[in-house]
């Protein structure tokens, strides 16, 4: 009686598992930008209203953050940028131009996809960035810590 009753426990946690992977898989087939994301008019898309979004051009302060100061040549240094984040793992570019790059970050267990995306502004010397989730509402501050830490490798890096 109590084997047959773990059989069925770990039968019951398993179908459960599998039932969840399921529909994470489903939502993910499903997970393509919600607009599109070219800046338009030297703009990067605003943020959602969701708190899993940062951006140097949010107005709402808890998506806010500061853009990337250049100094010498901002060209060189948007490509320093662009290669920083190519070297991360599970990221792929999906855009550039001069001044525009897009990228996505793929987390390793689930499989969300997360827009990241670079905006030169030769005049203001600064790159501007948006880091942002597909789906769900809160992503715990994973794209905060994401593009806090490549600033701080960006800032670490020799310049031209």
């Amino acid at each position: 009686m109590r084997r047959s009753r773990r059989w069925f426990l770990l039968l019951s946690v398993l179908v459960l598992i599998g039932s969840g992977l399921m529909a994470g898989q489903a939502m993910l087939s499903h997970s393509r930008p919600n607009q599109d994301l070219r800046p338009t008019a030297g703009k990067l898309p605003a943020c959602p209203e969701t708190p899993n979004c940062v951006s140097t051009q949010a107005t709402r302060a808890d998506q806010k953050m500061e853009p990337i100061r250049v100094s010498g040549d901002p060209d060189l240094a948007f490509q320093r940028m662009v290669k920083l984040i190519q070297e991360q793992p599970r990221t792929r570019l999906v855009e550039q131009t001069a001044d525009y790059a897009h990228f996505e970050f793929t987390t390793l267990v689930f499989r969300f996809v997360d827009d990241v995306q670079l905006l030169l502004d030769r005049d203001q010397g600064v790159i501007h960035f948006r880091s942002a989730s597909r789906v769900g509402h809160s992503d715990l501050g994973t794209n905060r810590r994401r593009m806090t830490t490549l600033v701080k490798k960006f800032e670490s890096l020799p310049s031209d």
